[in-house]
């Protein structure tokens, strides 16, 4: 534009963006899709050496808005890429196969939370590949995962990640009713326990005990809801101190029950 000539607005402002910090795009992408921060790369070089970087440092990789696009190749080029994830989302996520789970044993040292809610291939196999390879764990989302049965919880309970597990969601896995007691025994440091939907649950007389850190407790809609004794549920104002939440919604509760709680 020669010495005189002032640079139109509009290009002054992409100037401005070109030579932003690293760590404000790094703020940026946060706010876009993935699919966004993929097209970003193709601007330019540098905007692409941006985003490699951007991949290099992620933490958190959510795939449940590209659910029906994901499939194995494209989620192996995404895991050459993060190396520092601590939380994945492969939520109805199923056009990944099962073989997805043997790319995933590299992120084996940083994951701490794993959410599979409606992934219809999860089954006992891949929840205990799970349990065997993230020794970390600490949240783990299993909702409306319908394979998963009783000896699949039994046999995940032999695992020592079981007592780092603080959150646990089973909400909707219907062919799970007497894997609780197994279950309460070995997950002994649970602040949040889902089981909302339960066909059948049993909850052993002392179970307050196993988990003596539990804050919410969730058992709407457990039709069939056994309790060993009638201070059962009294009990968890003795044993749980910091239980705020419980839910009984649907329960076929007595009288009985509901006086010990208060």
């Amino acid at each position: 534009y020669g010495g005189k000539k002032k640079i139109p607005s509009h290009l002054s402002f992409l100037i401005q963006m070109y030579y932003l910090p690293v760590d404000m795009w790094f703020q940026i992408f946060s706010f876009c899709g993935l699919g966004n921060v993929g097209k970003f790369s193709q601007v330019s070089r540098k905007w692409y050496e941006v985003v490699l970087e951007y991949w290099k440092q992620l933490k958190t990789l959510d795939l449940s808005p590209l659910c029906t696009f994901v499939n194995l190749t494209t989620f192996k080029q995404l895991l050459t890429k993060t190396r520092l994830l601590q939380s994945i989302n492969l939520s109805k996520c199923n056009r990944l196969p099962r073989a997805c789970f043997n790319d995933l044993t590299s992120l084996s040292a940083n994951l701490l939370h794993m959410n599979f809610s409606g992934y219809s291939h999860m089954n006992d196999v891949c929840l205990e590949m799970v349990m065997r390879t993230f020794s970390n764990l600490q949240t783990l989302n299993l909702k409306a995962c319908r394979k998963i049965t009783n000896s699949g919880i039994e046999k995940i309970c032999t695992y020592p990640v079981c007592r780092n597990l603080k959150s646990l969601t089973l909400r909707g896995c219907y062919k799970l009713t007497n894997s609780l007691d197994s279950l309460l025994k070995n997950c002994t440091n649970l602040t949040y326990l889902d089981l909302r939907g339960f066909a059948e649950v049993k909850l052993p007389e002392n179970f307050t005990r196993y988990i003596p850190n539990i804050k919410h407790l969730n058992l709407e809609s457990c039709r069939k809801l056994f309790l060993s004794s009638n201070n059962i549920l009294g009990n968890l104002a003795v044993d749980c101190l910091y239980v705020n939440t419980l839910i009984l919604k649907f329960c076929p509760i007595n009288l009985k029950h509901a006086k010990t709680i208060t």
